[in-house]
């Protein structure tokens, strides 16, 4: 290999090489980057990607029943408290599906007939989301306590399966409440702040409109803070300092707002077209999904790792045994071979005994019947 000048050797590897490893070395020392390592260690070894998958699948899965509630409720909606709408929806969907023929009336018949059987679909959907929703949350707590747990081989006991779905249902519905508090109260703040802005004249100001998004902004980030708090509290199965908590749950809430911004500009970028705005919001509530997923488990990895793992203590090597010097003319064996040795040996003398017995034996019959015969007149 040939080498610049002033580029030099240590050990067969150049000096900037070996500056950059100790470099390295001490700054991995250090406790903020040490953590984060721990954490990445954490979730590559434990598989948290695999779990987010599964996470996000599952979360697919379980919008079906959900889509079946929603359509329940608009039909409630629709059908009993406005009946009016109804008949301006049929009117709608009629004039934008006649172009289709008789699949656009096809499509007008079932709409029309699940908005009015909506409480069938509503018990079936909320049937079905007891289930999927329960299991849901069931996943995603034995995936949490799978990366938080010291012993990832001895999961602990999990409580009988009735009382199992009914604490995960219960927690499911604690966290849509969450999640419906959150988008209500930024729902009510930008309202509240677009209508204060009109009362002081000052709608459409860069200034007022930066306020009021901060605002908002900072009520999202507190609420899902909360939310993140209650949701490690309950998936932590031995106690983690409550300061660290309240960090992790917040690193949670600010990764959920960044992921609900990059959505909204995702789908605000591709519904131009058609095709897109057909696919687009699919794609990214999975890629949502799976981030989201993504983000729990690494905060959780992170709040499992804040201490660092004890050294491990060096074993000593046990010492040789020192051999025994035999005197001229003695053999030493050692005491496992001389126990074999004389398990052999006396298997061997008691089968060459007894068939020497056995020869012995054999050879006295036949001289004393050769006697015997010989006296007999």
């Amino acid at each position: 290999m040939q080498l610049r000048a002033g580029h030099r050797l240590r050990d067969g590897v150049s000096l900037e090489v070996t500056a950059l490893v100790e470099w390295w070395e001490r700054f991995s020392q250090r406790p903020l980057v040490a953590h984060l390592l721990r954490t990445i260690d954490r979730f590559t070894v434990r598989g948290g990607s695999q779990f987010a998958a599964a996470i996000a699948y599952f979360s697919v899965l379980s919008l079906v029943p959900i889509l079946m509630l929603a359509f329940s409720g608009l039909g409630l909606a629709l059908t009993v408290f406005y009946p009016d709408y109804l008949t301006s929806l049929e009117d709608w969907l009629n004039s934008n599906l006649s172009a289709y023929g008789d699949l656009g009336q096809t499509v007008l018949a079932i709409v029309s007939s699940s908005l009015s059987n909506w409480a069938a679909i509503g018990v079936i959907g909320l049937a079905i989301s007891f289930w999927s929703g329960a299991n849901w949350m069931g996943n995603l707590k034995r995936a949490v306590r799978a990366l938080m747990r010291e012993d990832y081989d001895n999961p602990p006991k999990s409580l009988p399966l009735p009382l199992d779905l009914l604490a995960n249902f219960g927690a499911l519905l604690v966290l849509f409440l969450g999640v419906g508090l959150i988008w209500t109260a930024t729902v009510a703040t930008t309202t509240f702040g677009e209508q204060l802005g009109a009362i002081l004249g000052v709608v459409g100001s860069p200034g007022w409109t930066l306020l009021a998004r901060t605002v908002t902004g900072l009520l999202s980030l507190a609420l899902a803070t909360l939310l993140f708090w209650w949701m490690f509290r309950w998936f932590a199965l031995t106690a983690v300092p409550t300061k660290l908590m309240w960090i992790g749950a917040f690193i949670g809430a600010v990764g959920l707002i960044v992921l609900q911004l990059l959505a909204g500009y995702l789908i605000q970028a591709f519904s131009r077209s058609l095709a897109a705005t057909i696919s687009i919001p699919l794609v990214v509530t999975m890629l949502f999904l799976n981030l989201f997923a993504t983000l729990i488990l690494y905060v959780a990895a992170w709040l499992a790792t804040y201490n660092p793992p004890a050294p491990i203590p060096e074993s000593e090597p046990e010492p040789e045994p020192e051999p025994e010097e035999s005197k001229p003319g003695e053999l030493y064996v050692s005491s496992e071979v001389a126990q074999k040795s004389m398990g052999v040996g006396l298997a061997t003398g008691y089968g060459i005994g007894t068939a020497t017995g056995l020869g012995l034996g054999a050879l006295i019959a036949a001289v004393a019947g050769r006697l015997f015969a010989r006296k007999r007149p």
